[in-house]
């Protein structure tokens, strides 16, 4: 506890006079491009799920990885970096916690006087609505893989919505564990897949409701596809 006064001195240096160099965002882009091949472009599972949010959402930001895409890391300048920052890295745009053994009045006191004036004074949001969704889409991605993936996803409420609970209730009984319904279903009796899981994804502005499977080798995406829908129907 007695470091804190310093650690809070040094974030609020770092969110006042971060300056991005060209040797930086070198570096760090290569950094960067390294965990997206990682999560998403060498991880079957992570290029689905970043392919059904480009599929569910067409005009909103959350259709676009948080990390960017290829292109976008790749093409980054160093003063889109830095205006990027100044936008966004401020006080009445940051959530700061802390934890452990200290002085509550002392320690807000003291992220006020270092924090407090490191405002932005119009902070770009998204002005754009997702429009109404009026039919299905379906995306096909082709790579090769030992087992086929099939991904589901449906627009939900965003966040704060009284049907959250419900819906993270239905996730539960459908997704979460060997007791729910499609890994049952999917896995267990049928033996077609070899996992199944799912969620319930909220978001400031909007909400995902997804499911997966894997299928199992010797079996179809299309058998798998009828399993899967049937127990969504169920529910």
């Amino acid at each position: 506890s007695e470091s804190l006064p310093l650690v809070i001195d040094l974030e609020a240096e770092r969110f006042a006079n971060l300056h991005v160099t060209d040797a930086m965002l070198s570096s760090e882009r290569e950094v960067v491009l390294e965990e997206r091949s990682l999560r998403s472009e060498d991880d079957p599972g992570g290029r689905a799920f970043e392919a059904l949010g480009a599929t569910v959402w067409t005009a909103h930001p959350y259709r676009r990885p948080v990390i960017g895409w290829r292109s976008d890391v790749e093409a980054v300048t160093v003063e889109a970096c830095q205006e990027f920052f100044d936008a966004y890295y401020a006080a009445n745009n940051l959530v700061i916690a802390v934890a452990g053994d200290f002085e509550a009045k002392a320690t807000l006191d003291r992220i006020r006087l270092r924090f407090g004036g490191l405002r932005s004074a119009a902070i770009p949001r998204n002005p754009t609505r997702e429009p109404e969704q009026l039919g299905e889409r379906r995306t096909r991605i082709e790579i090769d893989v030992r087992a086929p993936i099939l991904m589901a996803g449906w627009h939900a409420p965003a966040t704060g919505h009284t049907d959250g609970p419900a819906l993270d209730v239905a996730s539960q009984i459908l997704s979460d564990g060997r007791s729910s319904r499609l890994y049952q279903r999917l896995v267990a009796t049928e033996q077609k897949a070899l996992y199944a899981y799912g969620g319930y994804w909220e978001l400031q502005d909007a909400g995902l409701f997804y499911a997966s499977a894997g299928v199992r080798p010797g079996a179809s995406v299309e058998e798998v596809e009828a399993l899967f829908f049937a127990e969504i129907d169920r529910i």
